[in-house]
């Protein structure tokens, strides 16, 4: 499916040259390799070996056709063209898939998020990467998303509804709430 997407849709309708399209599998692979971070798309073009610009296209080219999840930055104005987002592979099957073709364990952490992303996300929500801690912010709550240990560290000193969402727990108890449920949100 994944090459399907780049060599014929990709290639026919962004009308990319084939010696480019491979930059696409790298930029995957790169993703199903990497812990949720700020996206650096000068470190990115580097990587692949070409201008800021054309990276950052990719990174475009990778969302609109449903091969990437870009989370934007919960900032506005100025502020939000200097604020980097988290860019994760689109669903966590194709991350889990991505890297056992590479050999590789998926990142816990990683499925956490993008699970928790694309659930909110296909239920109409609009998350944002957090700009004042913890990993989401949808609207005016923010999520701190990990296992069963994960406490409220990052969320200390947000003024604002601040959660916990924990994978390996059945039932959540206050602030904290069980990943599983965002599930539901379908």
């Amino acid at each position: 499916m994944v090459d399907k997407t780049i060599y014929e849709d990709i290639a026919n309708f962004y009308k990319l040259k084939t010696e480019n399209l491979r930059l696409f599998k790298k930029l995957l692979y790169y993703l199903a390799t990497i812990p949720p971070g700020k996206l650096n798309t000068h470190s990115l073009a580097r990587n692949l070996a070409v201008d800021d610009k054309t990276a950052g296209r990719y990174v475009t080219i990778l969302t609109e056709t449903g091969l990437a999840r870009a989370l934007p930055a919960g900032t506005r104005g100025s502020a939000q063209l200097r604020r980097a987002e988290k860019l994760f592979l689109d669903n966590p099957s194709l991350h889990h898939s991505l890297a056992h073709e590479l050999g590789q364990q998926p990142d816990i952490g990683t499925l956490r998020e993008l699970f928790f992303v694309s659930s909110a996300e296909n239920a109409g929500l609009k998350p944002t990467y957090s700009s004042v801690g913890g990993d989401v912010q949808i609207g005016n709550c923010v999520f701190e998303i990990g296992g069963r240990r994960k406490g409220r560290k990052q969320l200390r000193g947000i003024a604002r509804d601040a959660y916990v969402v924990k994978d390996d727990i059945l039932t959540g108890r206050g602030t904290t709430i069980p990943l599983y449920r965002f599930g539901f949100l379908y």
